[in-house]
């Protein structure tokens, strides 16, 4: 089976919608988590829907860039509940269509927290379906920890921004550095799986993942700085800013490091369980 180039990575789009996907779903999950915590009040904030709005809308116009035929783009809704890319852009839509009338429209405060509901729920749901999206067979890097990957990423980030717009001061910016730091260990843990053997496979892109030697590090070291900021920083800006570099570096990442299973890598993952034994 013949590998893409580097020359000819085709997933800048789902890059940037994903990466916008998950700020902005973690903006609502993130406030959602504080609010049944106790840290913070049930209302909507008008802020946190405009950040919901402006990330998912733009990474929803960015991705039309990757459909083939633009015309047929509302038929992906068809298998809404039945397939998880439906599902997602259904979501997509809902919270960032509710995020907008939050803040645009005068609504009575029972129905703005009604909508916020809908919003922050969808945001989850956005979340969770990012993640399995790619749950496909064939592909051993996509699976696993990789999953919870979104939902850990956007609610901390999400934390973060709340605790930059409505709390500069707040206590509980720990609780994000606690979710990167849970993430990153899954992140490393499944690279050290794969790279163990125990899920082998080709690389998608030969070019980019000779260069995983810098694009990990780098990848892992902006998390870490994220939670030490978060931790360290009275202001959580530098961490937030820091965590939406470190998201769009990770799904670049996802992409650019994809495996895919062939007769060709399984043969070679037996034959070094083989020698290992």
């Amino acid at each position: 089976m013949k590998m893409q180039s580097a020359e000819h990575f085709h997933e800048g789009p789902l890059v940037a919608f994903t990466s916008a996907a998950i700020m902005g779903a973690g903006t609502a999950a993130g406030r959602l988590a504080l609010s049944l915590a106790g840290l913070m009040p049930e209302s909507p904030s008008r802020w946190s829907a405009a950040l919901v709005a402006g990330f998912i809308g733009a990474g929803l116009v960015i991705s039309l860039l990757h459909l083939g035929r633009k015309s047929r783009m509302f038929h992906v809704l068809r298998r809404a509940g039945r397939s998880a890319l439906s599902s997602e852009v259904l979501l997509a839509g809902i919270a960032a269509a509710g995020a907008a009338a939050v803040f645009s429209l005068p609504l009575p405060p029972s129905a703005a927290s009604l909508l916020w509901n809908l919003v922050s729920f969808s945001s989850v749901g956005l979340l969770v379906l990012i993640g399995l999206v790619y749950r496909l067979p064939g592909r051993p890097s996509w699976g696993g920890a990789a999953i919870l990957s979104p939902v850990l990423l956007g609610t901390g980030f999400g934390i973060l921004v709340q605790a930059l717009v409505e709390h500069p001061q707040s206590a509980f910016t720990p609780i994000a550095a606690a979710l990167i730091a849970v993430e990153t260990t899954l992140y490393v843990w499944r690279l050290a799986a794969v790279g163990a053997g125990k899920s082998g496979g080709s690389a998608e892109y030969p070019e980019l993942f000779a260069a995983s030697q810098v694009i990990v590090p780098v990848r892992v070291g902006l998390m870490l700085m994220s939670q030490i900021f978060a931790l360290l920083l009275v202001e959580s800006g530098v961490a937030a800013m820091t965590l939406l570099v470190g998201i769009v570096v990770d799904r670049f990442a996802f992409y650019a490091l994809a495996l895919r299973r062939t007769t060709e890598s399984e043969v070679a993952r037996i034959e070094a369980i083989i020698q290992r034994g």
